[in-house]
């Protein structure tokens, strides 16, 4: 007789996966040039390990990662509350204030209401037992506790990006962090040792990165169960963010110019106020590309072919006086190298919908 392996709890199907809006802060956008090829394992982040609380039947788990994150690093850095504890911050006042549902909620908003309103600490707004264990009966009292902590001192939280989930940017970003995490869960996830990656996905779910081992293996912080777990590592992470500090007015605005032409290092840029000129950003100078084509089906189709809006950084032409002016400084702007060309070029199409960095 054969039976079936029991589903994971409807609990841990409570991260809603919601596309990184054009506008957020990318952790290698803004760290690209200090962004290291860290060989053998990760900084470790279970050595400040903070009081830590089950989530219980809550739907809360993009709050709890997001301040187990908060809590590691403060320690990490020596900080205590205004009571000189070490900080134990409210996953009900950020679950409540960010809009999180019976249904969970999606990595950025918590993160959001965290850096905007702040949060006050677990002893003014905590569960009660029943609400842990029976939130769909205790949804009102939620509200009611999040409503009396309002009066209380709230702390912030800092700035967040978007990190791809490759192992190299995220062994970068634990240098500075412990990173939040989306995953997908199968029937595997509270039974194996290391749990393989999923073969379907059963819910989603939101967790703490804390380490990355010598086998490139996940080591996480479950705080459904309050159990470090180890993750392949072909485990596919399906989101990531890291809270590494960013720099002052990371969009450009305020950003020292040297700064800022570091971040764009190794970058091709396009200008479309400039009829889609094209530069190549290298360290002490930068190089018109040029590229046309006369026929404009060919054209839309390699465009379509290269996802041309991601390869290329759009940039306002006040930016790129910004740019200019630090090449300026070295070996200045380059002429176009020798071209390559598909048959007879001499018609340029401009490009459009690329993403300008705000002044």
């Amino acid at each position: 007789m054969t039976h079936k392996a029991p589903r994971i709890k409807s609990i841990l199907n409570t991260c809603i996966i919601v596309p990184p809006d054009r506008k957020d802060a990318s952790y290698a956008r803004v760290f690209g040039a200090t962004i290291k090829d860290i060989k053998g394992v990760s900084f470790d982040w279970r050595i400040y390990e903070p009081e830590l609380e089950k989530q219980g039947n809550t739907s809360d788990c993009t709050c709890f990662s997001r301040l187990n994150c908060a809590e590691m690093v403060a320690k990490k850095a020596g900080v205590l509350d205004d009571d000189g504890n070490e900080f134990n911050l409210s996953e009900l006042f950020l679950a409540v204030g960010s809009g999180t549902s019976p249904q969970g909620n999606n990595l950025k908003a918590p993160s959001e209401f965290f850096r905007k309103e702040g949060v006050v600490l677990k002893k003014f707004c905590d569960y009660s037992g029943v609400m842990l264990t029976d939130p769909a009966g205790t949804w009102n009292l939620r509200s009611i506790k999040y409503l009396a902590a309002k009066k209380n001192k709230r702390y912030l939280g800092g700035n967040w990006s978007w990190v791809k989930p490759t192992t190299e940017l995220l062994k970068d970003a634990l240098q500075y962090s412990p990173i939040q995490i989306a995953v997908g869960l199968d029937d595997k996830w509270n039974t194996a040792d290391v749990v393989s990656a999923p073969v379907k996905y059963y819910g989603y779910h939101a967790i703490t990165l804390v380490y990355i081992d010598e086998k490139d293996q996940y080591v996480v912080y479950d705080h459904y169960d309050k159990k470090y777990k180890t993750l392949a590592a072909n485990y596919p992470i399906l989101q990531a963010i890291s809270y590494r500090d960013l720099v002052e007015g990371w969009r450009g605005n305020g950003v020292d110019d040297a700064l800022f032409y570091n971040r764009m290092v190794g970058k091709l840029i396009i200008l479309p106020e400039r009829n889609g000129e094209v530069f190549r950003i290298f360290e002490t100078y930068m190089q018109k590309v040029n590229f046309s084509c006369t026929d404009k089906p060919f054209w839309d189709l390699i465009t379509k072919l290269w996802q041309i809006n991601k390869v290329f950084l759009g940039v306002s032409n006040k930016d790129f006086d910004r740019l200019a002016k630090v090449a300026f400084a070295n070996e200045g702007i380059k002429n176009a190298g020798s071209p390559i060309t598909f048959g007879n070029t001499d018609c340029t199409y401009p490009l459009e919908n690329f993403t300008i960095i705000n002044n």
